[in-house]
């Protein structure tokens, strides 16, 4: 195949886990596939996700992904798979194995983008009946390293890669990483094609300057603000590793330095977020809780003025690139961030006035001054310049051109 001829004409974005839900590893499988439209605009390109019985329960959030797929010319297609779990993960992963070769042979797929382990061994265990596939494999992460977060085992980066992804990830025709430690633990094999593709926002999502003002406006005046407070904004999930309970207290010790000073805090769980900074001695009025839309999340984010990215030291963490940041720098933010992420921390400090690092040890003092420092209203020039880099480095645009080189490459084999 020559060069000229190097463009898949059919793709499949592969999920072995729930787009459905809406989550960080949905939202990256979701823009992926925009991504692949704009790259290759002759292209079909279908999202095909391996759902869960439970997941499938909630018709609405299916016709809403469907919805947001059909924007970008996108097809969504859902391959009702197995649970895991009461000894079944064999029997649920070679399921979805034949279940991606039928796929990929009814569709005629050229090129598969799989998002993950699960995923890709199921696509390349799919490809092997089907030899026309290429298989490029998307590195958000390392899962077992996730895992010991998740569960408070300690790691670093001398710990080991599980052999058997590293092995998957190798055996691809193409890779994306998220972030250039994920790059070094997991190579593409040799002669295939890579890029590293941070956790990005959609273009659509970062407003125009003067909209994004208005809504800043806005925003302030729903939350029944004066105008002159000081605004710390925190987006995600309560989960143990985000630092939640830290950053309540970092908050309620700059609250203490800084009456005008509040908090903004996005999140799906929204009484168990109100109730854990309560108990952190934020009184009523000093919190506001919210919980928009998916697409609305760096509108609202636009009323705050600084954010926190606060992440403790762990393997997970060095290794990731959190999607938040993109969202924060899109909504105009002062960022403020522990050293956890190499790459946050790489991102942070790569232009002026994008935020700042403080070493995960300080203490909680030195981050609440930091934070404090960092919410003290700037101007609209400031918080452009900040949503202007969005643009050029962290909006879902800025892949396209890595994945018109790997996607043609992968295709070219």
């Amino acid at each position: 195949m020559s060069a000229a001829d190097a463009a898949p004409r059919r793709v499949v974005v592969w999920a072995h886990a729930s787009v459905l839900d809406r989550g960080g590893y949905a939202r990256r499988v979701l823009d992926a596939a925009a991504t692949w439209r704009d790259a290759f605009p002759g292209a079909t390109v279908t999202v095909a996700t391996v759902e869960s019985p439970r997941a499938l329960r909630d018709p609405t959030a299916r016709a809403e992904v469907q919805r947001g797929l059909s924007a970008h010319g996108v097809d969504l297609v859902v391959v009702h798979g197995w649970p895991r779990r009461w000894g079944l993960a064999r029997l649920a992963d070679g399921f979805a194995a034949r279940a991606a070769a039928r796929l990929f042979a009814r569709t005629g797929a050229d090129l598969v983008h799989a998002h993950g382990p699960r995923a890709a061994r199921s696509a390349l265990a799919g490809a092997r009946r089907v030899p026309s596939v290429r298989v490029v494999v998307d590195v958000h992460g390392d899962r077992a390293a996730e895992t010991r977060l998740e569960r408070g085992e300690p790691d670093g980066a001398s710990t080991a890669p599980d052999p058997a992804e590293r092995a998957v990830v190798a055996s691809a025709a193409g890779v994306f990483h998220a972030s250039e430690a994920l790059a070094a633990r997991f190579p593409a094999g040799p002669g295939r094609p890579s890029a590293v593709v941070p956790c990005l926002v959609d273009d659509a999502r970062i407003p125009r300057d003067d909209d994004a003002e208005a809504a800043r406006v806005a925003a302030r005046r729903a939350w029944g603000l004066a105008g002159d407070e000081w605004v710390v904004a925190y987006a995600g999930s309560l989960a143990s590793w985000q630092e939640v309970p830290r950053l309540a207290a970092i908050v309620r010790h700059a609250a203490d330095r800084v009456p005008q000073l509040r908090c903004l805090v996005v999140t799906p769980a929204k009484a168990e977020a109100a109730a854990l900074f309560a108990r952190a001695g934020l009184p009523r009025g000093k919190v506001m809780v919210v919980s928009p839309p998916s697409e609305e999340v760096v509108r609202t984010l636009a009323g705050a003025d600084a954010a926190a990215l606060l992440r403790r030291p762990a393997l997970a963490n060095h290794l990731a690139f959190p999607t938040k940041l993109a969202e924060y720098l899109a909504a105009g933010l002062d960022v403020v961030a522990s050293d956890a992420c190499p790459a946050v921390a790489g991102a942070v400090t790569a232009a002026p006035g994008l935020g700042q690092v403080v070493p995960w040890a300080a203490d909680d003092a030195t981050f609440a001054a930091r934070l404090a420092g960092a919410a003290r209203p700037g101007t609209a020039a400031e918080r452009a310049s900040r949503r202007a880099y969005a643009r050029a480095a962290l909006a879902r645009s800025a892949a396209v051109p890595a994945y018109r080189r790997v996607g043609a490459a992968a295709v070219r084999g």
